[in-house]
């Protein structure tokens, strides 16, 4: 009876020393799936600042999180995973950051940006007009140069470039010459209405620089234009 009892003792000895070993053998093994799967999901979110580490099948997240939005969704995403017990939350968040300063801009830079919104805001309500085919200027230009001429004069740090602007009917080289000779016109009638003539410079584009479609008449009757680039003197 006793060699019984001895035996069934050491039966269970040898079967708990082997469930034992097993589970000392396999716990690595899976503590190593669960961080690695955690991990693969992390990186697949851009959560990579978490890292994953196991205690068993309880997975342990630290690390520092740039913001308390996405500490909560790493946590999430690891606690989404397959096989762990519990999620334990050990990461830290980042101080946020100071807001930088908006840049700086100088007095005379917002004076030019100023000056180049009111050009802008006059041309923009109405455009010079020319006899057809021709760079004299129509009479009715006469009110848009003299409210042209009074910001222009307000401006005193600036200096012009008169642009001239063609669409694309006809060959290039006589659209260019048109818009060279209308931008011209337009810079002698602003010096007669007092803008010293070294403030002011006439260039023509021709059709290089469309701003709409030239395949209709309306494209092109807004291609037909002058603008007027304001420059911070040399």
């Amino acid at each position: 009876m006793k060699n019984g009892v001895v035996i069934v003792v050491t039966c269970l000895l040898a079967f708990c020393g082997l469930a034992a070993a097993t589970v000392a053998w396999t716990a690595p093994r899976i503590e190593a799936t669960l961080v690695t799967r955690a991990t693969d999901a992390l990186t697949e979110r851009n959560l990579s600042f978490a890292r994953v580490d196991a205690d068993g099948r309880d997975l342990v997240v630290s690390g520092e999180a740039p913001s308390l939005r996405k500490r909560e969704e790493a946590i999430s995403v690891v606690a989404s995973t397959w096989g762990h017990r519990v999620v334990l939350d050990r990461m830290t968040v980042a101080a946020p950051q100071p807001e930088a300063p908006p840049p700086q801009v100088d007095p005379a830079t917002l004076a030019l940006i100023a000056c180049q919104e009111a050009v802008n805001e006059l041309l923009a309500r109405q455009q010079f007009t020319f006899d057809f085919g021709k760079a004299r200027l129509a009479s009715d230009s006469a009110p848009l140069l003299d409210r042209l001429a009074t910001v222009m004069n307000g401006c005193a740090i600036a200096r012009f470039e008169i642009e001239g602007h063609t669409d694309s009917q006809g060959r290039e080289r006589v659209n260019r010459r048109i818009s060279e000779k209308r931008a011209e016109a337009v810079r002698r009638a602003l010096i007669f209405r007092g803008i010293s003539e070294d403030r002011v410079l006439a260039i023509g584009y021709g059709p290089s620089r469309p701003i709409a479609s030239n395949a209709d008449p309306d494209g092109r009757a807004r291609n037909r234009r002058i603008e007027v680039r304001v420059l911070r003197k040399d």
